[in-house]
C-alpha cells in the first residue's frame, strides 16, 4: 500500500504542474490582450421601413464617453455615423434615416468613444420595400361595377388603408369632370354619379406595411363600365 502511494503523489504532483502551466498559458492570453473597456450599449431600438428607405430610433445612456453610433449593414461592408450631441446627462434619444434599395438587411448598432473603444452590438432585421413589393400588391376586388355604383368585396389584408376610384363625370355633357372618390374600407357601395356606359374606371388601392412609414399604391386596375 506505502509503495502504490509513494508511486501515486508523484504523479498527482506533475498533473497539478501541468494544470498550473494551462492556466497560466490562458491567462497570460488574455493578459497580453491588455483591458477592455466596452462603452454603454444602446437601448429601445425601433426600426420602422419604408419604401426605399429606413427610419431608425434609439437610446444612448448616459455613458459620457460615447461620442458616436455606428450602424453596420451588409456584414460591416457598409456602415453610418451618429455623432452623440450630449447636452444633458442621463438618456438621450437618437434618430436616423437611410436610403436604400429594396430587400432585407440586417443592421448592427455599436456605440464608440474618442478612443476606439466600443460597444456590444444590438442586432435588427428590416425588410425595406419598394417597386417589387408594389408589383404584388392587389387592388381591392369589386363584386360589381356599372355606370350607377361599384359593389365592393371585403378587404383581403389588414395592410390596406384605402381604395380610390377615379372617373369621367358627364352630368354636364359639355363639360365633363375627372371625379377621384376615396372608398374606406368599411364602405361596401360607391356610387358613381354622371359616370357614361363604354368609359374607363381605375382603382387603385393603397397599403401600409406593418410599421411601415411609406404608404404606397398597387398598380392601378381598369374597369369598363357597363
Amino acid at each position: 500500500m506505502k509503495t502504490i502511494i509513494k508511486f501515486l503523489i508523484p504523479c498527482f504532483c506533475l498533473l497539478y504542474l501541468a494544470g498550473c502551466e494551462d492556466m497560466n498559458s490562458v491567462n497570460q492570453e488574455y493578459l497580453d490582450r491588455g483591458e477592455t473597456f466596452y462603452t454603454g450599449r444602446i437601448s429601445y431600438l425601433q426600426a420602422f421601413p419604408g419604401n426605399s428607405r429606413v427610419r431608425f430610433s434609439w437610446y444612448i445612456n448616459s455613458d459620457p464617453r460615447i461620442t458616436r453610433t455606428v450602424i453596420y449593414w451588409n456584414e460591416g461592408a457598409d456602415s453610418s455615423v451618429v455623432a452623440v450631441d450630449r447636452t444633458q446627462p442621463g438618456f438621450i434619444q437618437a434618430e436616423k434615416e437611410l436610403s436604400l434599395p429594396e430587400g432585407n438587411y440586417i443592421f448592427e448598432f455599436a456605440t464608440k468613444d474618442d478612443n476606439g473603444n466600443r460597444s456590444l452590438a444590438v442586432e435588427r432585421s428590416v425588410a425595406i420595400y419598394g417597386d417589387k413589393y408594389i408589383s404584388f400588391l392587389q387592388n381591392r376586388d369589386a363584386a360589381s361595377v356599372n355606370v350607377a355604383k361599384i359593389t365592393w368585396a371585403a378587404v383581403s389584408s389588414s395592410e390596406i388603408q384605402y381604395t380610390t376610384v377615379q372617373y369621367t363625370d358627364y352630368t354636364n355633357p359639355d363639360n365633363p369632370v375627372t371625379r377621384t372618390l376615396r372608398v374606406e374600407n368599411g364602405d361596401t357601395e360607391t356610387e358613381l354619379p354622371g359616370a357614361k356606359s363604354g368609359e374607363a374606371l381605375s382603382v387603385t388601392t393603397s397599403y401600409l406595411p406593418a410599421n411601415g412609414i411609406d404608404t404606397v399604391d398597387a398598380l392601378p386596375k381598369i374597369y369598363t363600365l357597363q
